[in-house]
């Protein structure tokens, strides 16, 4: 009778362990275009164009009289004129038409937009900033337009709104003049006048004054609902007319290799059908190598897959350069573009493995073949059910280079099995878990890692929990601690262990 005998190699023999689940990285990433917020991804696809002014509000009828700003007769005057949003906008800027000067007021004025005191434009500028932004000081020029240019572009909510000059005081009759019309030319707003002591609401005047909006012209975004794989996608919107031929560009820090690579693949979606968009790869060669993909149905992901088996290894050894381009201008257009590798299966930052049932399967053993697709260090994990909360704990033995030492840790978030310092290096680990523990899932791990050529800078062996005794073990968790740690060349083979009937 056979008792308590555990042999790796006579139990696989033997059919005790059996092969469950094999999964090879053989791709590798141009771009998954995960960038967490619109300032990363405008850094990494830069517009050649990404809006144009526009003005939004243009009261510019000749002025029938005049306003001061400064001293009128002993007394301060400021100005103030409403204006309303009926949707959310980007404001860029103000700016008011100028009169000739009385006497030679001295110093700034500034311009800043002010919320209304009741909230409706019935009330007065309050004295706050509709945003903090919203707020410029120039030295003005008489007799002409004089604009306030806002240092940062701000959304800025439906509603009614002040614009208030002011300025420091004056000595008497030194003022700058503000041109006004009567009778009142804008319908959204009215003039209104500080005579030193109260404000003077004027209903049949406005001033000559224009407000500046942004019209983007093509700019890119980060999207995080509508996506393929990951977090995220690269969402890019277009202008009509004028996007046509505008740019968005990726210029790569370490070039890509595509030698023997005969076919990309990409995710693209598009709320426009038909062949308007233009995705290019330069060399750094010279070469550039180019794909006008023909959008089905919109608002639809469609999968592309690119041929470019008719290039020359020496023009695509070097990708240095990602390029979007707008061919087809005719009408707005919102599109989004992920997932952008080659292989069967591309890099991945996790890989998550189901199909085990802890009541049924009594051990696993995990093979890994770790290869780094990140520029840079990385650690590697496994977790219980993606279980990602502190209930872990970490014990073992290393030996690193001809160091040797050991560490104890607990409320740890993984079960830590090995890692990599650089690009393409290699960790090689086997975990056993025994999954029908009742009180904690205890792990053996032996790995080697930051193997690199005949260079093995660590190795370790170690025993670690998953302190969750309460729920079957479903799924295990391969994970990167940066993105695209599981690089081409990564080879994972699961081992089950089951009850026997």
């Amino acid at each position: 009778m056979k008792i308590g005998k555990f042999n790796i190699l006579g139990d696989f023999e033997a059919g005790v362990f059996t092969k469950e689940y094999e999964y090879e990285i053989d791709g590798g990433l141009l771009d998954y275009f995960e960038y967490a917020d619109d300032a990363a991804a405008q850094a990494a696809y830069v517009s050649s164009n990404p809006s144009d002014n526009i003005t939004l509000i243009d009261q510019s009828s000749d002025g029938s009289g005049v306003t001061g700003v400064g001293d009128v007769s002993d007394a301060e005057f400021r100005i103030a004129q409403s204006f309303t949003l009926t949707e959310e906008t980007i404001i860029r800027g103000v700016s008011f038409s100028f009169g000739a000067n009385s006497g030679t007021p001295s110093g700034d004025i500034t311009a800043q937009i002010e919320t209304d005191t009741i909230g409706d434009g019935s009330g007065n500028p309050s004295g706050s900033l509709a945003h903090a932004n919203f707020t410029k000081t120039i030295t003005p020029t008489a007799s002409q337009w004089n604009d306030f240019i806002f240092s940062t572009p701000t959304v800025l909510a439906a509603g009614v709104y002040w614009i208030r000059l002011y300025c420091d005081n004056q000595t008497t009759n030194n003022y700058w003049s503000i041109n006004r019309v009567t009778p009142s030319a804008y319908d959204g707003g009215i003039f209104n006048f500080y005579n030193g002591s109260a404000w003077n609401r004027l209903p049949t005047y406005d001033n000559t004054f224009k407000v500046y909006s942004v019209d983007t012209v093509l700019q890119s975004y980060s999207e995080s609902t509508i996506k393929t794989q990951g977090s995220y996608s690269l969402k890019g919107i277009g202008n009509s007319t004028i996007s046509l031929n505008e740019t968005l560009t990726r210029t790569l820090g370490s070039t890509i290799d595509l030698t023997g690579i005969n076919t990309l693949k990409f995710d693209i979606r598009s709320s426009r059908t038909g062949s308007n968009l233009k995705l290019s790869i330069h060399d750094s060669g010279g070469t550039t190598t180019e794909l006008t993909p023909n959008i089905t149905q919109a608002d639809n992901w469609q999968s592309v897959s690119w041929d470019i088996s008719g290039v020359a290894d020496a023009d695509k050894d070097a990708i240095d350069e990602i390029k979007i381009t707008v061919v087809n201008a005719d009408a707005d257009n919102t599109f989004y573009l992920d997932n952008f590798y080659w292989g069967t299966n591309p890099p991945l930052t996790s890989l998550n493995i189901t199909d085990i049932d802890g009541d049924v399967d009594e051990e696993i053993m995990v093979i890994c073949k770790l290869i780094n697709g990140y520029d840079g260090a990385v650690i590697y994990g496994l977790q219980c059910n993606e279980d990602a909360s502190t209930n872990y704990s970490n014990q073992y033995l290393d030996g690193t280079n001809t160091t040797v030492s050991g560490a104890r840790t607990s409320g740890d978030n993984y079960i830590n099995i090995g890692y990599n310092s650089a690009l393409n290096e290699l960790c090689f680990s086997r975990i056993i878990g025994c999954l029908q523990s009742r009180d904690i899932r205890p792990f053996i791990i032996i790995s080697g890692s930051g193997i690199s050529g005949t260079t093995i800078t660590s190795i370790r062996n170690g025993t670690a929990i998953w302190g969750v005794a309460s729920t079957n073990i479903t799924s295990i968790t391969i994970l990167a601690s940066q993105a695209n740690g599981l690089g081409k060349g990564t080879h994972i083979i699961l081992y089950k262990k089951r009850k026997k009937s």
